[in-house]
């Protein structure tokens, strides 16, 4: 059987993901607040709905690239959203990095209806989404995603974790990883210029040693040119750092180094780097120590 697939939030990722399951399944629905992003999808071959409410009738696959829990609730849960508008036997696929216990909240209400939801967070960036390489994090077992694999094979190669919201419990630890390490990366860089060690020399040890990490690998070009133009916002980055932070308050579970981090990136934010891209930090710093040594 066919699945007729649709496709809500078309952003930097969602863009890139929609474009892949759309070569795919041959057509794709696809919705979006933005009027440029539906062009640049219908240009692709999509189909515009009128509403998120025209998906939730006619497909049988949803996926959803939201920013946050609260765009998740209410795409998911709203009024005119794809449960109250969604039949039974349908799928919604969020990919979105969203918290655990809203992730299993929604899975519960759909559940009522008939409707399966799994969260299925990505990560590897926009080159990962553009080359349909992504690591997928399954809030499932894989028998429960049999018939939707090949559209998620689309996307990229998911590993099971087996529960609803064990997906979005593995994406806050990997960012809260990754963002984390970006800070020591680039107290790093700032410690090699210090010391007269060219970036190029920095690489390639780092690279071929213990001190390399995957967050720095993918971040060097934006180190090299000093472009520290979005891939990936800082806002977004203080979003799910705080959802992080919230989760191991809900647990009990002390993590020092992650309400550190915090800290830099809402120093980001308060410098007006919020739209800048997750590297910034190391131009902040750089700022930082430079007044410092002339003060």
């Amino acid at each position: 059987m066919t699945m007729k697939a649709g496709f809500i939030g078309l952003g930097h990722m969602g863009s890139r993901m929609s474009k892949n399951v759309l070569r795919t399944a041959g057509s794709l629905l696809v919705s979006d607040i933005s009027e440029a992003a539906k062009n640049e999808l219908k240009e692709a071959g999509a189909d515009i709905a009128e509403d998120n409410a025209q998906v939730a009738r006619e497909c049988d696959v949803i996926f959803l690239s939201l920013p946050a829990p609260k765009h998740v609730r209410a795409v998911v849960a709203g009024p005119d959203g794809l449960i109250e508008n969604g039949k039974a036997g349908s799928y919604i696929i969020d990919l979105s990095t969203i918290d655990a216990g809203t992730s299993v909240e929604m899975s519960k209400i759909a559940a009522e209806k008939g409707i399966i939801y799994i969260d299925l967070p990505v990560s590897g960036g926009v080159a990962g989404a553009e080359k349909g390489t992504l690591s997928l994090m399954a809030g499932a077992k894989e028998e429960e995603m049999t018939k939707i694999m090949p559209l998620v094979n689309a996307i990229g190669k998911a590993t099971f974790i087996g529960k609803r919201g064990g997906g979005s419990s593995m994406k806050l630890i990997n960012n809260y990883m990754a963002f984390t390490h970006l800070v020591a990366d680039s107290e790093a860089v700032i410690m090699s210029e210090k010391l007269g060690i060219d970036l190029d020399t920095f690489f390639t040890v780092v690279s071929a040693s213990s001190g390399g990490d995957t967050a720095l690998h993918h971040k060097r070009a934006k180190i090299e040119s000093g472009d520290f133009s979005a891939n990936f916002a800082v806002d977004l980055v203080v979003k799910d750092l705080d959802l992080a932070a919230q989760t191991c308050k809900d647990y009990k579970i002390p993590n020092y180094s992650l309400n550190q981090a915090i800290q830099f990136y809402r120093m980001a934010q308060s410098r007006g780097m919020g739209q800048m891209d997750t590297i910034s930090i190391l131009g902040m710093l750089r700022d930082i120590e430079s007044a410092d040594g002339q003060a």
